[in-house]
């Protein structure tokens, strides 16, 4: 028999769910309920507590329940009689209405090295995420004196703690199974799988102009191709451009006023917009393909390759979180832990981009309906 983890696991039900209209926690999906859900994503731990603001509505599902004394407070109250209940000195925080969290994910934060932090909180699409994380009992006279003054947010408490944020792509998760449930659109969608369809497997290939960016992809392209995983190519141009031809009816159309054109065949379409469009919704259109190559992108936190050339660049300088390594034409170039790729080799840099792929694949193959199984 496993030995169970020795955090205490906190359920948050919340208190009305005014724009739900219903009791999140007793709403369904795949066949359980969110509050089933929750407490699922914590079978291995010793303790699991569901803070509810009514006890009456929980008393008879098989629950450790943990009831609001300072009704409406909010998650602050939720977390302060958690902490105060717990058998452990660490709660594992999470919010009923995340129905996407793996559990994977929740076992890695568990494994986190504390470094002398009284909370663990992960970071998401560049937001604090503050009701999926770990705190101490060292929150609990936070809590008390915030309580006196009134105040009732958790990012003030944020700012009163020694926190250690961990960025949610460096654990390998998309931000997406983050996301909170909170209006009946939201449920709509999520049963209907249009709420969170799952990203594609995403590659940044990076680097100064000329550094060759475009003839490597070309080459990636080219051989997955052949070997028969279908790849799809976004690039981000800082200029203005135009994508229709001239002289074309569309290119006529457009340049009269239209917003939008599009023209079709029996094999292809394309569309022109006039519109910003967000990197993160241009690859979601991309969902069915085995691979999406960004070229660009080095200042994201995507999955990347930064090429540096001896005649352009001496050292690396794209943003380091989850780059997979350098392409380099340098000779015994080095960087700190990072594997480099020779420019010249391009078989080596495909089979690192195939494992990509095939580890990536594996790990959706694993997911089922936000448990990792």
């Amino acid at each position: 028999m496993n030995e169970k983890i020795a955090i205490t696991a906190g359920i948050l039900t919340g208190g009305r769910s005014i724009r739900m209209g219903q009791n999140k926690a007793c709403m369904k999906w795949k066949g359980q309920t969110f509050l089933e859900r929750s407490a699922l994503l914590f079978k291995t731990f010793d303790e699991v507590l569901v803070s509810v603001d009514d006890i009456e509505l929980y008393k008879d599902q098989g629950y450790v329940l943990v009831e609001d004394v300072r009704k409406g407070y909010g998650p602050l109250e939720g977390l302060y009689r958690l902490l105060s209940a717990a058998s452990h000195s660490w709660v594992f925080l999470v919010a009923v209405d995340m129905p996407l969290l793996p559990r994977e994910l929740i076992l890695r934060m568990a494994e986190a090295a504390k470094d002398g932090a009284k909370a663990v909180i992960l970071e998401g699409n560049k937001r604090i995420q503050p009701l999926c994380g770990m705190y101490h009992k060292a929150a609990i006279p936070v809590l008390e004196q915030m309580f006196q003054e009134e105040m009732h947010s958790m990012s003030e408490l944020l700012k009163r703690m020694n926190v250690k944020i961990m960025q949610i792509e460096q654990l390998g998760f998309s931000s997406d199974v983050l996301s909170n449930i909170n209006t009946p659109k939201d449920y709509e969608a999520l049963k209907q799988g249009e709420k969170m369809n799952r990203k594609p497997c995403v590659l940044s290939v990076c680097g100064w102009k000329n550094a060759g960016k475009t003839t490597l992809i070309e080459k990636i392209v080219a051989d997955l191709s052949k070997k028969g995983y279908s790849v799809g190519y976004v690039k981000h141009d800082g200029h203005e451009f135009d994508a229709d031809v001239s002289g074309t009816d569309s290119y006529r159309i457009r340049k009269a006023g239209a917003s939008a054109t599009a023209v079709f065949s029996n094999s292809q379409y394309m569309i022109v917009e006039k519109n910003h469009v967000d990197i993160e919704d241009l690859i979601r259109k991309f969902s069915n393909y085995d691979l999406v190559l960004i070229e660009g992108g080095k200042d994201t936190d995507l999955p990347k390759f930064e090429i540096v050339r001896e005649v352009i660049a001496e050292s690396a300088d794209s943003n380091p979180i989850n780059r997979l390594g350098i392409i380099t034409d340098i000779p015994d170039f080095s960087s700190r832990d990072e594997r480099i790729y020779s420019l010249n080799n391009t078989d080596e840099i495909i089979e690192s981009c195939i494992a990509y792929i095939e580890k990536y694949r594996q790990r959706i193959a694993s997911y089922t309906g936000g448990i990792y199984e």
